[in-house]
């Protein structure tokens, strides 16, 4: 499983292609910002397939970042026009997606 996710997530173009994208739609900074809660998203994928707990930090460690996530990719802000925010903010959050699924088989078997 570890060798799986080695090189499924960590070695596709496809997800690079779709993060770099993003950052010609929306800017460096907004894209990886974007991109870098890959976090939130494997800790949601492994709560779920991989029944991990979801403690009290790490609710409040995601609202945290999901509401500096709106600060910084805020609609009031000055931003790209309207067809290339959206297409950005969709290519950066599958990159994110991408990178989620990556860490999650990553993770090694639990013993039984």
């Amino acid at each position: 499983m570890i060798l799986l996710g080695l090189s499924i997530g960590h070695r596709d173009r496809a997800r690079d292609t779709v993060f770099f994208e993003s950052t010609r739609a929306l800017g460096v900074g907004r894209a990886m910002t974007i991109s870098t809660t890959y976090p939130l998203g494997a800790a949601a994928i492994a709560a779920v397939f991989l029944d991990e707990p979801v403690t009290v930090p790490i609710a409040v460690g995601s609202l945290v970042t999901l509401a500096g996530l709106v600060i910084i990719v805020a609609p009031w802000a000055e931003r790209a026009p309207e067809e290339r925010f959206w297409l950005g903010v969709g290519a950066a959050a599958l990159a994110s997606l991408a990178w989620a699924v990556s860490t999650v088989l990553v993770k090694p078997p639990r013993p039984r």
